[in-house]
């Protein structure tokens, strides 16, 4: 299952719910189905989404069989996905951030850096958290595991002993091997 969003605090008192989603734009949220909610007690339920509006800057939606606030306020924090078959495949040379996690990162000179904790969206771009193997020495900032954030030439490193931040720009992302479970990165941190 791939998350799509999540809900929110009831809306009214006729069952609609507040919506967010964490597709961009946002309202691609509603290009996917079928949807499934989160079940409390583990797993999913397919849910037919009846009719959704823009309210603020998020959405609101009717749920089938959700008719009062009181079933509503059931639902809050529930998460909706779909089928990883309904993905669409990415555009060349994009990827969901969810084929990226755990990859192995490499230095363009072949050096291990770590592997993909996380992504990062900052407005600019995105940027990866590389996780660095604790009993590596070689590897930048394990020498100095209190080091603080630094602005460099390149861009802003974070060393904090075992994470770096590399930005995912075409700059630096050398290449994306899904099959190999690598990423080639040119980036190296200057003082």
């Amino acid at each position: 299952m791939v998350v799509l969003g999540r809900l929110k605090a009831p809306h009214g008192v006729r069952g609609w719910l507040k919506l967010v989603s964490y597709t961009e734009p946002d309202d691609n949220i509603f290009r996917y189905g079928p949807w499934y909610l989160e079940d409390p007690l583990g797993g999913w339920k397919q849910i037919d989404l009846l009719a959704q509006k823009r309210h603020g800057t998020g959405f609101v939606v009717q749920l089938s069989g959700i008719d009062d606030r009181d079933q509503a306020s059931l639902l809050n924090g529930r998460k909706i996905a779909i089928e990883e078959s309904c993905l669409p495949p990415p555009p060349a040379n994009e990827y969901y951030w969810r084929d990226l996690m755990g990859l192995e990162v490499y230095g363009a000179q072949g050096e291990h850096r770590g592997r993909v904790k996380e992504l990062l969206e900052t407005g600019a771009n995105d940027v990866m958290v590389v996780v660095r193997d604790p009993d590596s020495s070689t590897q930048p900032g394990v020498e100095n595991p209190a080091a603080p954030t630094r602005h460099t030439a390149r861009g802003m490193v974070q060393d904090m002993g075992k994470e770096q931040l590399i930005p995912f720009i075409e700059s630096v992302v050398r290449e994306v091997d899904l099959v190999k479970g690598t990423i080639t990165v040119d980036w190296e941190p200057i003082d």
